[in-house]
Order: structure tokens, then C-alpha cells, then sequence
């Protein structure tokens, strides 16, 4: 294969900042609109430092293989990876599929082949002057849960997370139903141990569909650090209870230890899973903000459904149906947020 020495290695994989019109593309790749884009695939590579990017092409197939003709090459330099056979993956089928990608320079038999077959598709484009990409189509297999689409795998992981969350919710809920008459430490400690169970039963759920996307994640670190952040969740909530809600504390002091431990309750299992998370996924910081806001969201829902409904003088059961439906809409409204947020996270 004929390389390129007028480029440098250090030149190699430069990443610059997606144009608009490009990730208007990516983003229609994922969604509905694909259909239209007849012709267009996205090409997935790692730079020598390891950073991955994600580009739109414009591709023909021939035979097993995909033909992607770099007009006005002069001006780019993503193609000058491929000098050699390198590891890429396509958006195909809608999911990522691993295969192989090289770049073969004008004048090469390679080029004049893959220019030809380019060429047989499109009449009106002169291939002759640009360089040619030829990508290995993969062999034909079922799409895995690992490569399903993002829309696909945002509903996977809003049933399991739906369920986790509300199943685990009944945990506390029946907890604090038969501890009533205990002392208020009593009454606590078992909440944060019921508060445990439910962060173990959420991150079980989730942990089902995370390592089908992850293929090194770590379930039972996960669980773990989902079920103790949980507890620590419930601890926070409990102290206005155990403490009489500041009573001998003045406002001016109130408002700041308030606010304070509102922030750490609500980061507190986004924090503790950022720290597995961020063993595969290094720009994942902003799951901590976007569980804290689906969090936020989740109680927001809860208490809008229950306590309108709400009154004195109920039969326990109508009681417990209505905190039941409180705590199925707060799951799913945290599961459906936290789901898009990931989705957004694996595209950084």
C-alpha cells in the first residue's frame, strides 16, 4: 500500500470539532430518519491517544465491501488513519459493528478498483483525484443487546430500571409500615437498611442491561455502590425526623445545612456509580448532574401524583395503592431520564 509521507504521524487522528451539518447527521443515523440517508453510514475509530470518533460518510457497497471516496481529501486528514489496516467500526443495521478499514492513495490497483466500483453507482463523480477508504463489511449476525440501537436500549433499560426502582420502593414502604410503633432511632436504622435493599434491587436492574453495553462492567461493584448509596440517601433524609427538623438550630444556620444535604442526598447514587462508570466511560462526570436531576424529577412526580390524593381518614389499603402509583410514576419518570442521560454519555 502506498502511504502518505507528506503527512506526519503526529497528524494522524488530529481530532477537530464536529461541524454542525455533521452531527446533524450522527444524530439523524439514530433516529427514524435514517431511512432518508440511503447511502450514508457512520464510521467509528480510536486516535493514537485513544479518543474515539464518530463520522458520517457517504459510502457505496461492492461486493463485501464499502467504498468511501474522500473528496477534497487536501482538507482532511481523518483518512490518513487508515494508512494501514486499522480496527473501525460502521453503524450498520442499526447497531455498531466491528470490522476493518485501510486507505489507498491515487495511482495504487486498490484505488483504481474501489474508485470504479464508487463510480458505478454514482456516474457524474470523478473518483480519479481523492483517495479512497474500503471498509470490510462484516459478516452477517444477529444483532446482540450490545449493539442495539440507542432508542432500543433506552427502553431496555426503562423497563428493568422501572422495575428495579419500584420494586425495590416497596422495600422502605413496607418497612416503615412495620416499624410504626418503634423509637425513631429504631424506626431510622431500619429505614437505611431498607434504603440498602432498594439501591441493591435498582442496581441489580440496572446492572442487567449496563453490561450488555459495557462489555467490562463491573455488576457487582455496581450493585454495591448503588445499595450503600442509597442507604446513605435514607440517612440524610432521616436527620430532620432525628433531630426534631432543626428545631434547636437558628434559620440562618437551617437554610445552609438544608440545602447541603439536599445536594448530597440527590448526587449521592450518581456520584457512587460515576465511580464505576468512569473506568470505561472517562467523560462521564455528568451522570452525577443528570441522576441528581432525575432524582429531583422522580420525587417531583411522586409527590404531584400522591398527595393530591391523599386524605385524612383513608382505608391503609387506599393509602398504600396511592403511594404504589406515587412510586410507579417516580420510577419510571427516574428510569426514563436516566436511561437518555447514559445514551448521551456513551456518545461523548
Amino acid at each position: 500500500m502506498t502511504t502518505h509521507p507528506d503527512v506526519p504521524d503526529s497528524a494522524i487522528g488530529t481530532v477537530t470539532r464536529q461541524p454542525l451539518v455533521n452531527r446533524a447527521t450522527l444524530a439523524a443515523l439514530h433516529s427514524p430518519l435514517r431511512r432518508l440517508l440511503n447511502g450514508t453510514t457512520a464510521l467509528r475509530y480510536h486516535t493514537v491517544d485513544g479518543r474515539a470518533v464518530t463520522l458520517p460518510v457517504g459510502c457505496v457497497a461492492a461486493g463485501s465491501e464499502l467504498v468511501v471516496l474522500v473528496g477534497a481529501s487536501s482538507r482532511k486528514t481523518w483518512w490518513r488513519h487508515f494508512r494501514q489496516v486499522e480496527p473501525v467500526e460502521i453503524w450498520r443495521h442499526g447497531g455498531w459493528q466491528p470490522t476493518t478499514a485501510q486507505a489507498f492513495a491515487v495511482g495504487t490497483a486498490e484505488h483504481t478498483r474501489a474508485a470504479a466500483a464508487y463510480v458505478a453507482h454514482h456516474r457524474r463523480v470523478d473518483a480519479s483525484a481523492d483517495p479512497v477508504v474500503v471498509v470490510a463489511l462484516p459478516a452477517e449476525a444477529p444483532i446482540t443487546m450490545a449493539a442495539m440501537t440507542d432508542a432500543g436500549w433506552w427502553r431496555a433499560w426503562t423497563r428493568w430500571a422501572t422495575a428495579g426502582e419500584f420494586a425495590g420502593f416497596a422495600v422502605p414502604a413496607v418497612t416503615g409500615a412495620l416499624v410504626g410503633g418503634v423509637n425513631g432511632t429504631g424506626v431510622a436504622a431500619a429505614l437505611v437498611a431498607a434504603g440498602a435493599a432498594e439501591g441493591a434491587l435498582l442496581g441489580a436492574a440496572q446492572a442487567r442491561v449496563l453490561e450488555r453495553r459495557l462489555p467490562a462492567f463491573d455488576r457487582p461493584r455496581w450493585i454495591l455502590a448503588t445499595s450503600c448509596a442509597a442507604a446513605l440517601a435514607w440517612a440524610i433524609g432521616l436527620i430532620p425526623m432525628l433531630t426534631n427538623g432543626f428545631q434547636n438550630l437558628a434559620t440562618v444556620v437551617v437554610i445552609p445545612v438544608a440545602v447541603l444535604l439536599g445536594v448530597i442526598l440527590l448526587a449521592s447514587i450518581g456520584t457512587a456509580q460515576w465511580l464505576v462508570l468512569r473506568v470505561q466511560l472517562p467523560h462521564s462526570m455528568v451522570w452525577i448532574f443528570s441522576t441528581a436531576g432525575a432524582w429531583t424529577a422522580g420525587l417531583t412526580a411522586f409527590l404531584v401524583v400522591a398527595m393530591p390524593l391523599w386524605h385524612p381518614g383513608q382505608a391503609p389499603a387506599l393509602i398504600a395503592a396511592i403511594g404504589a402509583l406515587g412510586g410507579l410514576v417516580m420510577a419510571f419518570t427516574v428510569a426514563a431520564l436516566t436511561g437518555w442521560a447514559f445514551v448521551r454519555v456513551c456518545r461523548r
